[in-house]
């Protein structure tokens, strides 16, 4: 099982990475930005500083999960969440990074941009 949890948290940080690696590349201004969250940061810290710190914040939030998911109290229920939601996690991360760089929606990201619009009214 460990294996398997470092395998998750390494998936999760390499899509992460992808993610803001991508939007990095591709973003020339805070309306390409569809995370409101994100673009309400970009907009008080400026456009790089939030991506990588938003990575460096993902990174660590990893990091400890994984620590708590490896304790030695954790059950193997906890152990399994924690696997089943990084696979979620990154499998959006990587569809949003493959948007990011080829400019094509996907159909996560094209799911992602409707609840977006619906959460900017």
């Amino acid at each position: 099982m460990e294996l398997t949890i470092y395998t998750a948290a390494f998936l999760l940080v390499l899509s992460k990475f992808l993610d803001c690696w991508t939007t990095s590349l591709r973003i020339t201004h805070l309306e390409q930005e569809k995370n409101p969250l994100a673009r309400f940061l970009m907009r008080k810290i400026g456009i790089q500083t939030t991506i990588w710190f938003i990575f460096a914040f993902t990174t660590a939030l990893v990091l400890l999960t994984v620590f708590s998911a490896l304790a030695p109290h954790t059950g193997q229920a906890v152990q399994w969440a924690f696997v089943l939601l990084a696979a979620v996690i990154s499998v959006v991360q990587f569809a949003v990074a493959y948007t990011n760089y080829y400019g094509k929606l996907n159909p996560i990201t094209r799911f992602m941009l409707k609840r977006y619009k619906r959460w900017n009214g």
